[in-house]
């Protein structure tokens, strides 16, 4: 079941709308959020508006393309969100994404956001702008995760990763969010109304959790993923990620992408019969489930979420 940005019955409309009617959409990785119930016009409408922003955004510098600003949905131009307990809005013009942000006491904070980002770029922009500004961290707000938690996720990430990711959710955020996202979960694993998903999900603490969980779910399935090497593949992520939501099969390509830039790095020596014999126990569990994460690696793979 997809956590973030997609709409899991969309490919099945497609199907039923081709039927009775040939078209085609090329879908790239950045998409508008589509309700359950779109039709098909409405889904290119939608898709196509999207796809104008991201190319009136990557070419505000010419002046004739800054002019079609004017022509895009409100919708791709303006955002609203609730972040801690300050109001952020946000417009989009030719000089950039002029917001502003009022919390409880009628404070008022205004700031720019660079006019190359895309609607939901902005938003979680003006989310880490509002805290990086106010001193509100939101891991501050999540919950601890037990040794004994930690234990059944690191089991759970190589065998069902999905469920791995909905478990390390409802676990790390407070409790009434942790309750309306498994709520609106599991009314979109049973009838496939995703709205109060994507609703829940685009809230920037639960938007936060959902990545730090895909990340470390990916971390546990992926043992060539050292301690050593992982500084260095956030930093590749943050620079090639291109502002798509993280997801386990975008930290599967880009970690691919990553091992060919570092290929000619030197290779970790195999251990010796002795120095097998002499693990410790901790060291014995670490090294059966990375083993076993490389057997489940050998099975299907996906095609084609980050802190």
């Amino acid at each position: 079941m997809p956590m973030y940005g997609e709409n899991p019955w969309l490919d099945i409309q497609k199907q039923r709308q081709a039927e009775h009617e040939d078209w085609h959409v090329d879908f790239g990785p950045s998409l508008p959020k589509i309700p359950a119930d779109a039709t098909a016009a409405e889904m290119r409408e939608l898709v196509a508006a999207h796809k104008m922003a991201g190319f009136v955004n990557k070419h505000l510098d010419d002046k004739e393309v800054c002019e079609l600003l004017e022509l895009l949905p409100d919708d791709e131009r303006s955002f609203s969100l609730t972040v801690d307990n300050w109001a952020v809005s946000g417009t989009q013009d030719a000089g950039g994404w002029n917001c502003t942000a009022h919390n409880q006491n009628d404070d008022e904070a205004t700031f720019k956001l660079p006019a190359d980002l895309d609607k939901t770029q902005a938003e979680m922009e003006a989310a880490r702008a509002i805290r990086e500004r106010f001193g509100t961290n939101p891991e501050d707000e999540l919950n601890d995760l037990s040794d004994g938690m930690i234990d059944i996720l690191q089991r759970l990430s190589i065998d069902n990763p999905e469920k791995a990711i909905r478990l390390y959710m409802l676990n790390r955020l407070p409790a009434d969010l942790a309750e309306e996202f498994g709520a609106a979960y599991d009314k979109a694993a049973s009838n496939g109304q995703d709205e109060d998903l994507l609703s829940i999900v685009s809230d920037p603490l639960v938007s936060f959790a959902n990545h730090e969980a895909v990340f470390y779910v990916f971390k546990w399935r992926t043992p060539q993923l050292t301690e050593a090497l992982e500084p260095s593949f956030i930093s590749f992520v943050d620079s090639n990620k291109g502002g798509r939501a993280l997801s386990l099969p975008l930290l599967t390509y880009l970690f691919e992408e990553f091992q060919k830039q570092n290929s000619d790095g030197p290779t970790e020596k195999a251990p010796t019969e002795d120095e097998l014999r002499n693990l410790s126990d901790a060291e014995l569990a670490s090294l059966y489930f990375k083993t076993r994460a490389l057997a489940a690696q050998t099975g299907p793979r996906p095609v084609g979420v980050w802190k």
